[in-house]
């Protein structure tokens, strides 16, 4: 019987070669990331820039919004949290001003034109052989579950791993994949009749989400007058949108 690798299974150890090349490859991989992190600037140093936008000099009104915008490009998600963060109880108006010019890219990227991921099914609840789980009750022509041949009757288990059971059963679920962006791939557990087994599937997104251009303005002056009337409650952790402080 032939020998097996299981923890090298692409690279065994009788090809050291190989598996240096691969270990080189990884660190090309993370070092990037790790550098990148490193140099993300700390939230204090960002609320110093925002009060630099209202400073009587115009130089370094300038300079401080020209900062904030080199690291809007690389940290966007980041950023636009801590502006949102700081947007929220801003009194001086042309730190006002600058934050919203700012925030309006960032907003409209990843919060106010961001459709959510689909899959394209009618969904019910169930446990099944001891399981629970999100049941399929009819698939939808033409979207993501169509696709990859998913049936009325499937049981999902799992995404990514993690169990349905543990997402709050179907507005969990909903919940979950309306965090992942269409276009994603994600991995689903199912249960057809008593065959378990995994499928990837590509999500699509649903096509009354698209945003209409001419709204565009109005939907982002609506989402600044959100952020005023919630400061009180703002939690600079998760405040505008289905995604975590983290890029």
């Amino acid at each position: 019987m032939a020998q097996v690798y299981p923890i090298n299974l692409f690279f065994p150890p009788h090809l050291p070669m190989q598996r240096t090349v691969f270990y080189l490859f990884l660190t090309c991989l993370l070092v990037p990331v790790t550098l990148l992190r490193a140099n993300r600037p700390d939230l204090s140093e960002i609320m110093a820039r925002i009060e630099a936008m209202g400073d009587e000099d115009f130089h370094v009104r300038q300079a401080a919004s020209e900062r904030m915008r080199e690291w809007s490009e690389a940290y966007p998600r980041y950023l636009l949290t801590a502006m949102a963060e700081a947007y929220a109880d801003q009194k001086d108006m042309e730190i006002v001003i600058r934050l919203e010019e700012l925030m309006e890219p960032l907003a409209r990227r990843w919060v106010l034109n961001m459709p959510s991921g689909f899959i394209g099914i009618n969904m019910g609840w169930e446990t099944r052989n001891g399981k629970s789980g999100v049941s399929i009750l009819n698939v939808l022509d033409g979207h993501a579950a169509a696709n990859v041949g998913l049936q009325a009757g499937d049981m999902i288990l799992a995404v990514n791993g993690t169990p349905v059971s543990e997402l709050q059963q179907l507005e969990g679920f909903s919940e979950k994949i309306a965090s992942f962006l269409p276009g994603t791939i994600i991995e689903l557990t199912l249960l057809r009749r008593n065959d378990e087994f995994v499928q990837l599937l590509q999500l699509g997104s649903r096509p009354d989400q698209r945003a209409r251009p001419n709204d565009a303005r109005e939907t982002y002056a609506a989402w600044l007058l959100k952020l005023k009337s919630e400061a009180a409650d703002f939690d600079p952790t998760f405040p505008v949108g289905h995604f975590p402080m983290e890029d």
